[in-house]
C-alpha cells in the first residue's frame, strides 16, 4: 500500500499545516529533542515561507494584474482621463527572511523528530507529521499534450502521471490509422519527434497509455489525447 505524506500538496492544505506545525512543536520539542536554536530556525522558516503564501505573493501577483491593466488601458483605451500608475505593494512588516529550502529543512527536522527516544505516535498526530495509507484508486494515468517548436519544426510534448508506477507505455496513431508503440517513458517530459507522414500536411495525432512495470506493460489504456501537428 502507497502512502500519503504527512506534506500537503496544496498550497492552501500546506499553509494550514506550517501554521498548525508552528503552534504545536514547541510545547513538544523538549520531549523530542528539539534545540532552543533548531526552534527558533524553524520557526523563523514557517514564518517567513507562512509570510512569502499568504501574503507576499498574492499582493504581487495582485499588482502584476492591475499593472497589465493599466497598461492595456494606456496603450488602446479610449477614456479620456488621466489615471495614476497602481500602487506598489508595502511590505514594512515583513518577518525576518530565511534561506532557500526551508521545507527541506523542515522535513528533515522531522525524520530527527521521528528518530528520537521521546517522539510517540500521539506527539506525531499532534504535531500532524504522521503519513496516512494513500487508498486513492488510479486505475489508468493521466496524459497532458502540447505541440511545441524545436528548431524550426513543430513536436508534442507529453507529460504523464506515474504515481507508485515505473513509467508509461505511451501508443500513437496518425490521422486515424492503426496505433503503434511509440516508447516506454520514465521521466518527463518525453517528446515526439517525429516527422510529419507528408511533410507538407498537418496530421493529427492521438496518443494512450498504460502502465509500464518491471519490463512489461499492463492495465488499461487511458483516455485518448488528440492533437493535430503541422510542418
Amino acid at each position: 500500500m502507497a502512502h500519503r505524506s504527512y506534506l500537503p500538496a496544496s498550497e492552501s492544505a500546506l499553509i494550514i499545516f506550517l501554521g498548525l506545525l508552528a503552534a504545536k512543536l514547541a510545547l513538544h520539542a523538549m520531549a523530542i529533542g528539539v534545540t532552543v536554536e533548531q526552534l527558533k530556525l524553524t520557526q523563523r522558516d514557517i514564518a517567513y515561507c507562512l509570510w512569502i503564501m499568504q501574503y507576499w505573493n498574492p499582493a504581487i501577483q495582485q499588482y502584476a494584474l492591475e499593472a497589465t491593466i493599466y497598461k492595456n488601458m494606456i496603450m488602446n483605451g479610449a477614456d479620456p482621463l488621466t489615471h495614476p500608475l497602481p500602487v506598489p505593494p508595502n511590505f514594512d512588516l515583513a518577518p525576518e527572511a530565511c534561506p532557500p529550502g526551508a521545507l527541506t529543512r523542515l522535513a528533515n527536522l522531522i525524520q530527527r523528530i521521528k528518530l528520537s527516544d521521546g517522539y510517540t505516535d500521539a506527539i506525531g498526530q499532534d504535531l500532524g507529521i504522521i503519513s496516512t495509507e494513500d487508498t486513492t484508486v488510479r486505475p489508468v494515468t493521466q496524459l497532458t499534450i502540447a505541440v511545441e517548436r524545436n528548431q524550426g519544426l513543430e513536436r508534442v510534448k507529453v507529460l504523464f502521471t506515474k504515481y507508485e508506477h515505473h513509467g508509461i507505455s505511451l501508443e500513437s496513431r496518425r490521422n486515424n490509422g492503426a496505433w503503434e508503440f511509440l516508447c516506454i517513458a520514465m521521466t518527463k517530459p518525453c517528446y515526439d519527434e517525429r516527422p510529419l507522414l507528408d511533410g507538407a500536411t498537418p496530421e493529427v495525432r492521438e496518443y494512450r497509455a498504460t502502465w509500464w512495470d518491471n519490463g512489461s506493460a499492463h492495465g488499461d489504456f487511458c483516455p485518448v489525447q488528440r492533437i493535430t501537428v503541422g510542418p
